[in-house]
């Protein structure tokens, strides 16, 4: 799927109407009950490399290039779509008739009306037909986390609070978000020039303008430059405080921030963007990560290294599109794989076709799970089901306190909740990133439909191609 169909897979969320609201329909998983079972997992100590260095070598120069993309006519080119094009138009219909409904709502729980809608078309610049043409000023940079709208607001737009599955994280309108130092092609501005429109390598969308600088040629230059001398350092601790030669704070990387690298070390000298206050465009300085919170990239993939990213990742709550630069299923994984060089796709429908993909949606829930034990690689399979993603980590038996066994496999995922098997509907919160247990049954909560037993289960081997690449 390309990136403008994942944008647009997005807002089909937006032209459902809400139904009743259930009395309950958030409660809490219990997730003390099995989270000793992830724990041989974050204690891994193996350095036995789980990809061989070359195939990582040349997955990690492809990363790098991925990243450069939007600084290419070509790259701009064939990834500036019409659904790119026309984005603020779908998802304004959409909102239309939601508001219609009234089943649209801010943060402080009330229904949104015409008059919000009518300020933010106001922002929107004219329809610019004709054919495109690439710019070389147009090129840019983020200069801070930026977050990734569908529309120029940071309203919130959410679903009635009391559905299952959402309300607060699920603002429909968050997409995604560009870490410090990403890349972008500047497509246009609101009105006000408080907005831009960026395409990203995975994703496009609306970022606040003071987050971005444009990138002249000798920006670009230095920039790829240095990223083809020394490759790029990763952060390998999220929340990681960036500072300038002269000690002074400039943005907080998080897992799935790259930067060139100038040298390596303890504490690795990267290069970051700044806005010149007289040009107004980026300079490139050089700036460091605390000591051991980067590294360069690709960094071998072992389950140490893995272990010692799930430390700083694990428990972080659930973002939907990143809210609040939190991570959602698919942003969890791809953000974890940065570090090794492994690029990939910003969404879950895209992610399960990022390597070999075997469809196993029509065994029945233990058929499932027999096949993916035999199949499946792990550290190295992704499983997809309807909407959701995660990482296969190994086969898992489970004995209850009374002795109620059940049978499934270890995942790392971001997950939300589970759901019940019948009726009313509700969401078992787990809310976060979690080493997680995929069971046929949970003994102490039975009533619980596992993600093994939902319409789709596809398991892809990110260390081999996909068929049909």
């Amino acid at each position: 799927m390309s990136i403008a169909a994942a944008t647009f897979a997005l807002t089909l969320a937006l032209a459902l109407a809400g139904a009743p609201a259930p009395k309950d329909s958030n409660r809490l998983f219990h997730l003390e009950a099995y989270q000793d079972l992830g724990n041989p997992w974050l204690a891994a100590a193996g350095d036995g490399p789980l990809l061989p260095a070359p195939l990582q070598a040349r997955r990690a120069a492809a990363f790098r290039r991925a990243c450069l993309g939007p600084w290419d006519r070509s790259f701009v080119a064939a990834h500036l779509t019409v659904q790119v094009a026309t984005l603020e138009a779908r998802v304004l219909s959409g909102l239309r008739r939601d508001i219609g409904d009234r089943s649209g709502f801010g943060f402080n729980a009330r229904p949104y009306g015409p008059a919000w809608l009518d300020r933010i078309s106001a922002l929107l610049p004219p329809a610019r037909p004709g054919r495109f043409h690439f710019r070389p000023g147009d090129r840019a940079v983020t200069l801070d986390n930026a977050p990734v709208r569908l529309l120029p607001t940071t309203d919130l737009y959410l679903r009635h609070p009391e559905l299952p599955g959402q309300g607060y994280p699920f603002d429909t309108l968050q997409n995604s978000v560009l870490w410090a130092g990403t890349p972008v092609y500047l497509l246009e501005r609101t009105r006000d020039r408080a907005w831009c429109k960026v395409l990203a390598a995975d994703c496009a969308g609306w970022i606040r303008s003071q987050e971005l600088a444009r990138a002249d040629g000798v920006f670009v230059r230095r920039w790829r430059g240095a990223a083809r001398r020394r490759g790029l350092a990763a952060a390998i601790v999220t929340e990681a405080p960036v500072t300038d030669t002269r000690g002074r704070f400039r943005f907080q990387a998080y897992v799935g921030s790259v930067f060139p690298l100038l040298a390596r070390g303890p504490r690795p000298a990267i290069l970051i963007p700044v806005r010149d206050h007289r040009t107004h465009r980026a300079v490139g300085i050089r700036a460091r990560l605390p000591r051991g919170a980067g590294v360069p990239q690709p960094w071998p993939y072992t389950p140490r290294h893995a272990a010692a990213l799930w430390r700083t990742l694990l428990g972080r709550p659930y973002g939907w599109g990143n809210l609040r630069l939190l991570n959602d299923c698919s942003a969890e994984l791809k953000n974890f794989f940065v570090p090794f060089g492994l690029w990939l796709p910003r969404h879950s429908s895209d992610q399960r076709d990022a390597g070999r993909a075997e469809d196993l949606s029509a065994l029945d829930l233990h058929g499932r799970l027999d096949a993916l034990a035999r199949t499946g690689r792990p550290y190295l399979t992704l499983v997809w089901i309807p909407g959701h993603v995660m990482l296969y980590l190994g086969p898992l038996t489970y004995t209850a306190p009374d002795g109620a066994a059940a049978a499934g496999f270890m995942s790392y995922q971001n997950l939300w909740g589970l759901r019940p098997k019948v009726p009313p509907d509700y969401r078992a919160i787990v809310g976060g990133a979690a080493l997680f247990p995929v069971l046929d049954r949970y003994p102490d909560q039975p009533e619980l439909r596992s993600q093994a037993d939902l319409g789709g289960f596809v398991a892809t081997r990110l260390d081999q191609p996909p068929v049909n690449p």
